[in-house]
């Protein structure tokens, strides 16, 4: 992995036009997906959200949610998000781009989007949203030891999807579909990055 790699990142995202699911029926949503480099390699931040959630309880994500009216923009849903879930300031979050956007199965359409924070960070989980925090190394998501292919039923066809393993730590459904098309990103910074 080359030390230039969150350059790179910016660089393939900003030529990138991301698919947006704008105009269809899923309710809007934005994520934050938070990549940066600690004691020599890149780490993938993710929260464990609360068992008592409503909706995607103990299930691993990223901060993120519903926009509210005081929002500017699906950028500054993600931002604020990410504060009221774990103290991120938006200040210390610099955006590197976007990735398509990813249905949901409870029916939102996620905005992606990808930013790096300063390491180390101190973040303060709100225990009403938030079970743990998770720093997943980078190398770890690439390895394809890590990786699950889980097949289930749905909507009268069979379906396939990618999952990844780190710990005691599943990580599936969209979240999942994110990390695999960040991953491609990744790729492809590194071959530019090499090149």
């Amino acid at each position: 992995m080359n030390d230039n790699l969150l350059t790179e990142l910016e660089s393939v995202l900003a030529e990138r036009t991301p698919m947006s699911m704008n105009g269809s029926d899923a309710r809007p949503a934005a994520v934050l997906l938070l990549v940066f480099p600690r004691n020599g390699q890149y780490y993938v931040h993710v929260q464990k959200r609360s068992r008592h959630l409503k909706s995607h309880a103990g299930e691993a994500c990223f901060p993120g949610g519903k926009p509210k009216p005081q929002d500017e923009n699906l950028l500054a849903t993600a931002l604020r998000e990410a504060h009221e879930e774990e103290n991120i300031n938006p200040d210390d979050v610099t955006v590197l781009g976007r990735l398509n956007d990813t249905p949901t199965r409870t029916g939102y359409a996620m905005k992606v989007f990808v930013g790096t924070i300063p390491q180390p960070y101190a973040y303060r989980p709100n225990p009403q949203e938030v079970d743990e925090v998770v720093d997943v190394p980078l190398k770890v998501l690439q390895d394809p030891a890590n990786w699950r292919e889980e097949a289930r039923w749905e909507n009268d066809a069979l379906t396939t999807a990618h999952s990844y393993a780190y710990g005691p730590h599943i990580i599936y459904g969209a979240t999942a579909k994110v990390i695999r098309e960040f991953l491609d990103v990744v790729d492809q910074a590194n071959l530019n990055g090499r090149a």
